[in-house]
């Protein structure tokens, strides 16, 4: 069946994406990503040219860029790196475009983070203040809470 061109207008617009840090809304998000990586092994068989892939390991890990609105936790975070801590956090992240067919949301959650940088200052003359920070996550706290389908629900992986 083929798609119409109506179906276009549920590209999804990340205007409407959202960012909690510990359950704080982040204000001034200008982007969030989040990427599982896959260690792949290359499985052969004797006698035969047909290759597979077999899951050794998943890592996670992302960034997300903010207009700067204030130090929320900075210095909270410095003190407990200067004890010799690892900060750790959950994010949720959230894409709520009202032009969604039925107007579905999409939302996952990250129980475990740990930024691998902290921008204590960043700033220059007549510019807008914007920060940059880069996180590794437990692949395995991450969970799909909800999910954009199509009208049909259509779903990929078993």
């Amino acid at each position: 069946m083929a798609k119409t061109v109506k179906k276009l207008i549920n590209v999804v617009n990340g205007t409407f994406g959202h960012l909690w840090l510990n359950g704080v809304e982040i204000f001034a998000v200008d982007s969030f990503n989040l990427e599982l990586k896959l260690d792949l092994e290359e499985i052969t068989g004797n006698g035969s040219f047909d290759v597979g892939y077999k899951l050794k390991k998943i890592t996670a890990e992302g960034k997300f860029k903010v207009q700067y609105t204030d130090s929320m936790g900075l210095k909270d975070c410095v003190k407990t790196m200067q004890k010799g801590k690892t900060p750790v956090f959950n994010l949720q992240t959230s894409l709520e475009d009202p032009d969604q067919y039925e107007g579905q949301i999409e939302c996952i959650y990250i129980g475990e983070a740990w930024l691998e940088n902290l921008v204590v200052a960043d700033w220059e003359k007549n510019k807008m203040v914007g920060k940059e920070f880069s996180y590794k996550a437990n692949p395995m706290s991450i969970d799909v809470l909800k999910e954009i389908l199509d009208k049909e629900g259509i779903k990929i992986a078993a």
